[in-house]
């Protein structure tokens, strides 16, 4: 009978760690100092950090399906949609106008003409060689009569022309709003017609084309709140347009805002082609006292 013989297989090396064993080729990474104590204590450590990320996939996980559940099931199943949770206000008409109107600046309407009407800090905005423009001001245009004006005035102006119309007098506007580039456009074509006509001498030409059309950022023009109306600068008193504006054109808000007698006032020379948007009732007491834009100003001033 063949005697038995046990072959121990031989223990592998101590010093050496298997990652990976269901693979043929597996991958040993060697460690200095290996123990069986450390190998548990390893083993330990990677149960335990599998567990953590294990943990934290699952409340993850955990979460999205709560967070799907609520956005889809429990509104079909409360029976709402979208449109129901939409919070709509409802307002009357008469509240949406009065909330439109604070928001534009206007305080009431004319009851003769419907023209808005609003507050003196508009109404008396004033920009001359004194007061030049503020560096944050803004103009939102409107078209009236093909040029740009600002809108708070446009109403006012289209009732103004058209009244004009039916009694039979055609208003034509050649010049409304002006930013600062086109201020200097100007400014500097009137400087070099002076010059080249011999209407001025070098030295008074800058001077002269201020009286004339104003300084860049010291002009009327520049805010929107005033046209200049087609015709001639030195014969237009004496036309059917002036003497209908002259009449009926304060009862839109308008003056005329480079008046005779004014000028050390306004910087400007007489030109009754240009009106000026002020509110009705200011244009009212202006043309009663006969006061340009600046007198009216330090009259309103004066009386606070």
């Amino acid at each position: 009978m063949a005697e038995t013989v046990n072959i121990k297989a031989p223990k592998p090396k101590k010093n050496f760690i298997t990652l990976n064993k269901r693979t043929k080729n597996p991958v040993f990474v060697k460690r200095k100092g290996y123990t069986e104590k450390n190998d548990e204590k390893t083993i330990r450590h990677l149960s335990l950090t599998a567990n953590i990320i294990g943990s934290f996939c699952f409340i993850l996980f955990a979460f999205c399906i709560f967070i799907f559940f609520a956005e889809v099931f429990i509104p079909a199943l409360s029976g709402e949609d979208e449109k129901e949770n939409t919070i709509i206000i409802v307002t009357h008409p008469k509240e949406e106008e009065e909330t439109i109107e604070a928001l534009s600046g206007i305080i009431s309407y004319d009851p003769d003409t419907g023209i808005p009407m609003y507050s003196d800090s508009y109404n008396l905005f004033l920009i001359n060689n004194s007061n030049p423009t503020p560096k944050d001001f803004t103009v939102n245009t409107d078209e009236v009569g093909g040029v740009l004006v600002d809108s708070k005035i446009s109403t006012a102006l289209r009732i103004m022309l058209s009244a004009a119309k039916k009694d039979g007098i055609n208003i034509e506007l050649v010049s409304g709003y002006l930013d600062y580039v086109a201020q200097c456009e100007r400014f500097n074509e009137t400087y070099t017609s002076l010059i080249e006509n011999k209407e001025s001498t070098v030295i008074m030409a800058e001077f002269r084309t201020g009286r004339k059309v104003g300084l860049p950022s010291k002009c009327e023009e520049g805010t929107g709140m005033s046209v200049t109306i087609k015709g001639d600068r030195d014969t237009f008193k004496e036309t059917d347009i002036y003497k209908w504006l002259n009449n009926h054109a304060a009862d839109y808000g308008f003056v005329f805002r480079f008046p005779s007698g004014k000028t050390d006032l306004t910087g400007r020379d007489t030109d009754f082609r240009v009106l000026r948007f002020v509110g009705k009732d200011n244009a009212l007491k202006m043309r009663q006292l006969s006061f340009c834009l600046e007198e009216f100003v330090r009259y309103k001033n004066q009386a606070k």
